[in-house]
């Protein structure tokens, strides 16, 4: 699944103007995930990647297009245990995970990234239901 970041500057209003331009150009926004630092980054899942990617970047906003693995996970205890572990007998080392907002279903959907390459971690997670 494609992720989109961009780094936006830190201050009062910047997320809003990225939000609302997205909304008023009928873009669904899936996921957010903010970091704050000099400048904030934003990593957003949304419905529409070309046309959130065209949006943005005509707001002179530079726009990373990463690709991620959702995975599909059960609502109990230790599963992000579960994928943690394989991960690590794998040695991949996890750059983040964030959850995803699920309509379809009472699961949850989980983003990761990690410092390999995303086919890995699909391979390692056969078995999963992965988008």
């Amino acid at each position: 699944m494609d992720q989109l970041t961009i780094y936006i500057e830190n201050k009062p209003g910047s997320l809003y103007k990225i939000l609302n331009i997205l909304s008023e150009n009928s873009i669904n926004v899936r996921s957010v995930s903010t970091e704050r630092a000099n400048f904030s980054q934003i990593r957003l899942i949304v419905d529409d990647v070309e046309g959130a990617t065209a949006t943005l970047e005509a707001m002179g906003v530079t726009v990373h297009v990463i690709d991620i693995v959702v995975v599909e996970l059960g609502d109990k205890p230790g599963q992000l245990a579960t994928i943690a572990s394989l991960c690590d007998k794998r040695g991949l080392n996890i750059d983040y995970m964030y959850a995803i907002d699920n309509d379809e279903s009472d699961k949850g959907l989980f983003a990761i990234k990690t410092d390999g390459d995303s086919n890995d971690l699909r391979e390692l997670l056969v078995g999963y239901t992965l988008y």
